[in-house]
């Protein structure tokens, strides 16, 4: 996932990269305020393999379907440990 971000960079694409706090959580304010007029995507993993971390799918999800931009998640670590039910979840694009 990350090496598709760092080549679309190499092509002129601005690579917006949200850090995440000590624990490893995300903060959603700064996702919100990230997300503008020029984003064409946000990708998040759903599970963290090497901290075990939950990212907040479904208001990710909520937050890129109210701004119109796809949102692509990385299931991999999820996928048999967590509920996942893509039908209830604006999720354009996902990896598991």
């Amino acid at each position: 996932m990350r090496q598709c971000a760092l080549a679309a960079e190499e092509h002129d694409a601005e690579l917006v990269q949200i850090p995440v706090d000590v624990s490893g959580e995300l903060a959603l304010d700064q996702l919100a305020e990230a997300i503008s007029g020029k984003t064409r995507i946000v990708s998040v993993m759903w599970a963290n393999n090497e901290t075990g971390v939950i990212f907040p799918i479904p208001q990710i999800a909520e937050l890129c379907a109210d701004r119109g931009v796809p949102l692509h998640v990385d299931a991999v670590q999820a996928a048999g440990k967590l509920p996942i039910d893509l039908e209830q979840l604006p999720i354009d694009y996902t990896v598991d």
